[in-house]
């Protein structure tokens, strides 16, 4: 019976916040837009390296009874803003349409909306409009409220903090806050979670710290946002690792019987996670975090020999790997034409290939199976000179466990893979790895 008592007393409690949070989804001042300058080293890195400006339009505000209703938004204000962030020096725009799940919407109105918007925007004078969608099932005002209030110059001051083990970077703008979350400060963990440790590793621990305190005092301190990823053996390990959840608190007309005691009890059992006990240390109120499941096992290869291969390369014979290292440290890395990041870092791999050839061997491998007219017209285009392989589909999934792309294997003198890394940051930063793994100094 007491039981029973318990959990009606908390359905009531539920019923209670399921009605708050009712009333916050009405409709707000807030309007259907928002519009500033890209101005930060943060905003250039997250949004665009080039355009001038952003834009973000709610779609549904045109939406009348599920028809398109062009009169529905003012669009005036709009166009001001725009022109004035356009000004003289006009520049490319980026425009993203924002569309709320939950009704259905034809395709064809769709298509009219979105043609619409972004007629409406090339009206103020850019350069140029680039657009995206996202389709969400957050509101609008839900979604934008919290930054309602938000007081943040649109000049402020946005460093990304980086090294081998993660990036680091304040919001101190609204821009920011809207297109990545709303956090004080983001930490972005550049290792998948793998399954390897349970806990944030004290190298990586510190260097959330060193970043933390290079922000210095007047970083506000009330979230703090993890961007992770995880290979297969990690998925799970990511919700233990960063659990948000904080102690339940005991309402003040709570003060004993059954739910008090429920409370108390869940308060004594209660463990925090080990990112929220890390946050809890460096000053933050509470946490959040993104998941970016990649998949694969790379870790099963640390330790063990490189797994040998035999695949023909781009305008040469067939590269056989054990016989290519020969007694070198080097680096295999798969690779894709159509990989963003793969592109970005092919022309370092060229670089870092023709300055320490001699003593690290580079090998990419086309684990994407293009063809290998595809593989030679990209490296053709781009001047790269570095070994390149083509149909390493089965190698990259059978024998090294890849699930992203780019994944990077670090082999040492005696063949055996002693890391590895997903993803690219910098040439600075592999250039780094390969000074060590070779015995050089600094950088020159």
């Amino acid at each position: 019976m007491k039981l029973l008592v318990i959990l009606i007393t908390l359905g009531c409690v539920g019923l209670v916040c399921v009605s708050k949070a009712t009333c916050e989804d009405e409709p707000t001042d807030m309007p259907p837009y928002f519009v500033a300058p890209i101005k930060t080293e943060l905003q250039r890195r997250e949004i665009s390296a080039t355009a001038k400006a952003y834009a973000v339009v709610n779609c549904n505000a045109f939406l009348v009874d599920s028809r398109f209703a062009p009169d529905a938004v003012d669009t005036t204000a709009l166009v001001s803003e725009l022109q004035k962030l356009a000004g003289a020096d006009p520049g490319p725009l980026k425009l993203v349409m924002r569309f709320q799940l939950g009704g259905e919407i034809e395709r064809s109105t769709r298509t009219t909306i979105k043609n619409h918007v972004k007629q409406i925007c090339q009206s103020a004078g850019f350069d140029s409009v680039s657009t995206s969608e996202i389709n969400t099932s957050a509101s609008w005002e839900n979604h934008y409220k919290p930054l309602k209030d938000f007081v943040g110059g649109e000049s402020a001051i946005e460093t990304v903090k980086t090294d081998r083990l993660i990036n680091a970077y304040p919001l101190r703008t609204k821009l920011s806050r809207i297109v990545i979350g709303d956090a004080d400060c983001v930490i972005e963990i550049k290792q998948p979670i793998d399954g390897r440790q349970q806990e944030l590793s004290p190298e990586l621990q510190s260097a959330i710290r060193s970043a933390i305190e290079s922000f210095g005092p007047e970083l506000t301190k009330r979230k703090l946002l993890f961007r992770v990823r995880s290979t297969d053996a990690g998925r799970e390990l990511v919700e233990q690792i960063f659990d948000a959840r904080r102690p339940p608190e005991i309402p003040e007309n709570v003060k004993d019987g059954p739910l008090f005691d429920f409370l108390q009890s869940q308060q004594k059992q209660y463990r925090p996670s080990p990112a929220m006990k890390l946050a809890r240390a460096l000053g933050f109120d509470a946490i959040s975090y993104t998941h970016s499941p990649g998949g694969g096992a790379p870790e099963k290869r640390i330790g063990h020999p490189a797994p040998d291969f035999a695949l023909d390369r781009v305008g040469g014979d067939r590269l056989e790997l054990s016989r290519f290292l020969n007694g070198r440290p080097g680096l295999v890395t798969f690779w894709g034409v159509a990989c963003g990041p793969c592109r970005l870092e092919a022309p370092h791999l060229t670089r870092l290939h023709q300055k320490y050839q001699d003593r690290f061997a580079i090998v990419a491998v086309n684990g994407y199976n293009e063809t290998p007219e595809v593989v030679a017209k990209f490296a053709a285009q781009n001047q790269l000179d570095h070994p390149i392989v083509v149909g390493g589909g089965k190698v990259a999934s059978k024998a090294y466990f890849v699930g992203a792309y780019p994944t990077t294997f670090f082999v040492d003198r005696n063949g055996t893979v002693v890391d590895y890394k997903v993803g690219f940051d910098s040439g600075e930063e592999l250039e780094e790895r390969v000074r060590e793994m070779v015995g050089d100094g600094e950088i020159d």
